[in-house]
Parts: structure tokens; C-alpha cells; sequence
């Protein structure tokens, strides 16, 4: 595999998560809620794993109204669960999720939070 395939089969099973909107990477915005976007962070090429980074995304500044509407997404497991998604794949580890926090991109703030997903290359 590569780390394009890689990045597609992070993107093709979270595209299995109904009504969450998925990016293959940073777009200049959301316009759709709740999104998630991936993105590359690092390559180890000493134990051929790529760490990617998962922005997960809400609509509004209201720190718990969001915090609530993403929490589907961070469960353990369930219909809605980003981590049973990656967890199905097993050359993909998602480590960890968290601070839900407002953030801003490309100057709009969102409401969001990061997963840290490690994935082997085979």
C-alpha cells in the first residue's frame, strides 16, 4: 500500500458514517455539519506507519451544544463511532481523541476536535 491508498481507505470507511460529511483533506470550509477531515501529520519509516490526523468538526461556538453533538462520533462503538469505523481495519489504531475546543480555520471558527490515528503500511 501507499500513502495515498492508505488516506483513501481512512476516507472510504468513515464515508460509511451516515450524515457525516468526510474531507480527504483541510477544504477552505465547512459548509455541511458534522464534517470530519483527514490529514497527514507524519511518517515513520522506520516501523512503516503513517499518522494521520482527524478534524472532527460541529456547527456553532457554544462549547457544550457542540461537545454534545459530536460525542456519537467519539463513542467506543455504535452506529456513529469514527473509532469502530477505523477500528474494523486492522492496520489502522486510532490512539486518541480529544480536546473538543473552538478552533478557527482559514479565519472561521468551528467548534472541533483532533483524532490521532496511526495506520500501517502492508
Amino acid at each position: 500500500m501507499s500513502l495515498v491508498s492508505v488516506r483513501g481507505a481512512i476516507v472510504t470507511g468513515l464515508q460509511g458514517i451516515s450524515g457525516l460529511r468526510v474531507h480527504d483533506h483541510i477544504p477552505d470550509g465547512f459548509n455541511e455539519f458534522p464534517a470530519v477531515a483527514v490529514r497527514f501529520w507524519a511518517a515513520n519509516y522506520t516501523d512503516s506507519t503513517y499518522t494521520f490526523r482527524l478534524l472532527l468538526v460541529a456547527a456553532g461556538w457554544n462549547v457544550a451544544a457542540a461537545e454534545l453533538a459530536l460525542h456519537p462520533y467519539l463513542e467506543k462503538a455504535g452506529a456513529s463511532s469514527i473509532r469502530q469505523v477505523l477500528c474494523a481495519d486492522p492496520n489502522c489504531l486510532p490512539l486518541a481523541a480529544g480536546p473538543v475546543e473552538r478552533k478557527l480555520l482559514n479565519g472561521l471558527p468551528y467548534m472541533g476536535v483532533d483524532l490521532t490515528v496511526v495506520a500501517k503500511d502492508v
